[in-house]
């Protein structure tokens, strides 16, 4: 298997994510509620349908997510594992967009009622989706998911 250097336009999104303000959302930015739109369908749709086809609609040849339990998956990886997460339901809350350039940010937190297999009961996670501005097209790079561990959830942050 080769691997090769981060990508750097996830590096420079993770850059300038740390650089915002606290606080700044981009909500002024006319895109970032198509952003949000778009997020959530492919989220919905995975999840909720065991449909993968928004995602695969939007996803750059290059897409990558860090599944929950650290899981590294391709697209066509992400297709195959599409009946992997039975969820009997989902919240998607505390979104924010950060919009630079042809690069934007989606940020927020998941909260699946259900079980992957073969990790089990899935606990509320963090989110992050990278997209890419190609040709005028915003196209999903990567995401990750950090599930929330029990003490961030008891204290509130998560």
């Amino acid at each position: 298997m080769r691997i090769h250097a981060a990508h750097p336009v996830v590096i420079a999104a993770c850059m300038l994510l740390a650089c915002l303000p606290a606080g700044s959302v981009g909500a002024h930015d006319p895109d970032a509620d198509a952003l949000l739109a778009l997020n959530r369908q492919m989220m919905e749709d995975l999840v909720l349908r065991q449909d993968p086809s928004t995602l695969l609609a939007h996803a750059h040849p290059d897409y990558r997510i860090i599944a929950p339990g650290g899981r590294v998956e391709t697209k066509e990886e992400t297709k195959a594992g599409a009946t992997s997460i039975v969820a009997r339901g989902m919240d998607i809350t505390q979104e924010q967009v950060h919009v630079v350039d042809d690069t934007a940010v989606v940020i927020g937190k998941i909260d699946i009622d259900g079980v992957m297999h073969p990790v089990g009961a899935l606990r509320p996670a963090k989110f992050m989706s990278v997209f890419v501005r190609q040709d005028g097209t915003w196209k999903i790079l990567s995401r990750a998911l950090t599930p929330c561990i029990p003490m961030a959830i008891e204290r509130g942050f998560c």
